[in-house]
């Protein structure tokens, strides 16, 4: 009797065995679905830090951050001068706009985040909802104040908007 238990008992376990491997090898496709949405989450959270960051650093003295140096700061992204902006920051970022001057941009292809290049003299942070940032000599870092001065050179001229790639 012990060996018959045995075997039904092995044949219990196999059968089990074989439901789980086919259990497994069917939710597959959705491990997969699962990973793809952690990455996206993982995107989304670097990107809420990042505009976070942007506003925590409101405040600081231009000395110690200037309109490029405060972007990369909330990026946690290695240094670009604001020509390095206008350039691609090193290929970190992509052209989304490219207008004559600031006045002309589409707000409605805007997404938090983005920079504006200012003839590669100047760059600023787009933050959502109509609101730039921006740090100056005056002020260190804070809101962009609208309309923009357009004879002062830091403002004038094409304006470029570069997108993160990731």
């Amino acid at each position: 009797m012990p060996l018959r238990q045995s075997r039904s008992t092995a044949l219990g376990t196999l059968i089990f065995a074989v439901l789980l491997l086919t259990l497994l090898a069917g939710s597959t496709g959705l491990l997969s679905e699962t990973q793809a949405l952690g990455v996206g989450n993982s995107v989304a959270e670097h990107q809420a830090q990042y505009l976070q960051a942007l506003s925590d650093l409101r405040g600081t003295p231009y000395s110690e951050l200037q309109c490029s140096s405060y972007i990369c700061a909330a990026r946690k992204h290695q240094s670009c001068s604001a020509q390095e902006f206008w350039e691609g920051c090193r290929g970190a970022m992509e052209l989304a706009q490219e207008v004559a001057d600031f006045s002309k941009l589409d707000p409605a292809r805007l997404i938090a985040g983005d920079v504006v290049a200012f003839g590669g003299v100047h760059v600023a942070v787009y933050v959502g909802h109509g609101h730039w940032m921006d740090a100056t000599p005056e002020r260190g870092v804070g809101e962009m104040t609208l309309p923009l001065n357009h004879f002062d050179l830091w403002y004038s001229g094409t304006v470029r908007i570069v997108r993160w790639k990731n």
